[in-house]
């Protein structure tokens, strides 16, 4: 069964994997001890002067808020040390800024690695496809193999008919992402070195569904031939004869040359974490608008 792993923003979301655990309560950390440091500096310490007061807490929040988006505030403070601080705050808001959204265009493009086994692939929002050959067809329907099974009755069979396909539109729909597809693959190989570009070949991946059985060459009980028969294909298999003819006559899987790919698309899965976010606070906004209002009224 060949496939395309999903993209890494189909199945998580990228906007926390850019840092570990560990650097997220480092910046945590950081925004906390600057917040204590500019309190003291404005609420504590009475020669110093801003020309725009923070009046309150959440004027602090707005101000730390800003210099970790790179936005920046309306302070403007005339003491040395509170420069300094705020100077040093920046800074570490580019740098922090900067490796956040080179990760992200990264993340975007990288592939994710979630399914590696039929249990993966069955729990996955992948869409699955068999080729439409009899050993294929009967197999999968009459297979005993509980994930097997699973794999049919939630994948294949809600497709009535189109959960069969031809290797050309199988492989096909391989390349346009999000589908996998059970198939011979010497056939399927053949199409892929011929259709695909060198960052889809590179973004390929297999599954084993069932394993064929072992070949044999029949004999006559008893035959002479036998110990013939077994040293000289021991033989061809030590020489690499059997590879070799292999090789020529059966398609091989296309190479990766090279990983780099060109431009990637961004849709609605990508920067959904980010729409959620604005609606989110856009509703808390107009919250809190509203208890201010009837405080106001009141």
């Amino acid at each position: 069964m060949i496939f395309r792993q999903p993209p890494l923003s189909s199945v998580s979301n990228i906007y926390v994997l850019p840092f570990n655990k560990t650097v997220w309560v480092s910046c945590c950390g950081l925004i906390l001890v600057m917040a204590c440091i500019i309190s003291f500096q404005l609420y504590c310490v009475k020669r110093v002067e801003v020309i725009i007061k923070l009046t309150n807490c959440f004027d602090l929040i707005t101000f730390l808020g800003g210099a970790v988006c790179q936005q920046g505030f309306a302070l403007s403070p005339s003491t040395l040390s509170t420069r300094i601080t705020m100077l040093f705050l920046f800074i570490s808001s580019v740098f922090l800024f900067t490796s956040y959204s080179a990760t992200i265009v990264a993340l975007l493009q990288t592939p994710s690695t979630q399914i590696q086994t039929l249990d993966d692939l069955v729990e996955s929002p992948l869409g699955v496809g068999i080729q439409n050959i009899t050993y294929n067809v009967v197999f999968i329907t009459e297979s005993q193999d509980p994930i097997t099974k699973r794999l049919y009755q939630q994948k294949v069979l809600p497709k009535g008919s189109r959960g069969f396909l031809e290797v050309a539109e199988g492989v096909e729909l391989v390349r346009q992402g999000m589908y996998a597809f059970q198939v011979d693959t010497g056939a399927a190989y053949d199409i892929i070195s011929a259709t695909y570009t060198e960052a889809e070949k590179c973004g390929l991946d297999e599954l084993e569904l069932y394993q064929l059985p072992m070949q044999v060459i029949p004999l006559a009980y008893r035959s002479p031939y036998r110990d013939i028969f077994a040293i000289r294909l021991r033989w061809q298999r030590e020489n690499g004869l059997q590879n070799r003819i292999f090789k020529i006559w059966v398609p091989q899987r296309p190479k990766c040359e090279t990983s780099r790919g060109g431009f990637v698309s961004v849709g609605l899965t990508e920067f959904a974490p980010t729409i959620k976010a604005l609606l989110f606070g856009a509703s808390f906004a107009f919250f809190i608008l509203f208890i201010e209002d009837r405080d106001g009224n009141t």
